[in-house]
Protein backbone atom coordinates (compact mmCIF):
# COMPACT_ATOMS: atom_id res chain seq x y z
CA UNK A 1 0.00 0.00 0.00
CA UNK A 2 1.13 3.25 -1.01
CA UNK A 3 2.78 5.25 2.08
CA UNK A 4 0.59 8.78 0.96
CA UNK A 5 -2.52 6.75 0.96
CA UNK A 6 -2.23 5.07 4.64
CA UNK A 7 -1.08 8.26 6.04
CA UNK A 8 -4.36 10.53 3.95
CA UNK A 9 -6.57 7.70 5.78
CA UNK A 10 -5.22 7.39 8.74
CA UNK A 11 -4.32 3.65 8.77
CA UNK A 12 -1.20 4.01 10.08
CA UNK A 13 0.19 0.56 12.24
CA UNK A 14 -1.71 -2.59 12.51
CA UNK A 15 -1.58 -3.60 16.00
CA UNK A 16 -4.16 -6.88 15.58
CA UNK A 17 -3.02 -10.27 14.53
CA UNK A 18 -2.77 -12.30 11.65
CA UNK A 19 -4.89 -12.10 8.89
CA UNK A 20 -8.08 -11.38 10.24
CA UNK A 21 -6.68 -8.24 12.45
CA UNK A 22 -5.32 -7.10 8.53
CA UNK A 23 -9.31 -7.43 7.52
CA UNK A 24 -10.72 -5.78 11.00
CA UNK A 25 -8.16 -3.18 10.81
CA UNK A 26 -8.83 -1.64 7.29
CA UNK A 27 -12.83 -1.99 8.46
CA UNK A 28 -12.29 -0.14 11.19
CA UNK A 29 -10.07 2.73 9.01
CA UNK A 30 -13.37 2.85 6.82
CA UNK A 31 -16.09 3.32 9.74
CA UNK A 32 -13.35 6.11 11.39
CA UNK A 33 -12.95 7.96 7.67
CA UNK A 34 -16.87 7.62 7.21
CA UNK A 35 -17.40 9.17 10.65
CA UNK A 36 -15.27 12.37 9.86
CA UNK A 37 -16.72 12.99 7.45
CA UNK A 38 -20.28 12.74 9.02
CA UNK A 39 -18.89 14.65 11.41
CA UNK A 40 -17.74 17.53 9.25
CA UNK A 41 -21.14 17.87 7.41
CA UNK A 42 -22.53 18.02 10.53
CA UNK A 43 -20.23 21.13 11.49
CA UNK A 44 -21.41 22.72 8.80
CA UNK A 45 -24.90 22.28 8.95
CA UNK A 46 -24.41 23.84 12.54
CA UNK A 47 -22.89 26.81 11.50
CA UNK A 48 -25.49 27.24 8.49
CA UNK A 49 -27.95 27.00 11.03
CA UNK A 50 -26.44 29.45 13.48
CA UNK A 51 -25.39 32.04 10.34
CA UNK A 52 -29.40 31.92 9.54
CA UNK A 53 -30.50 32.46 13.57
CA UNK A 54 -28.22 35.21 13.52
CA UNK A 55 -29.60 36.43 10.20
CA UNK A 56 -33.26 36.34 11.27
CA UNK A 57 -32.01 37.84 14.90
CA UNK A 58 -30.83 41.24 12.82
CA UNK A 59 -33.50 41.21 10.40
CA UNK A 60 -36.67 41.04 12.82
CA UNK A 61 -34.84 43.01 15.65
CA UNK A 62 -35.10 40.22 18.54
CA UNK A 63 -33.34 41.74 20.84
CA UNK A 64 -30.28 40.44 21.77
CA UNK A 65 -30.57 37.50 23.62
CA UNK A 66 -27.98 34.64 23.38
CA UNK A 67 -28.30 32.49 20.29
Amino acid sequence: MNMLMKNDGRLGRNWLKGTLGDRLHAVLCGAGHNLRMILRKLRLLFALVFIGLRAARQRFGLGNFAV
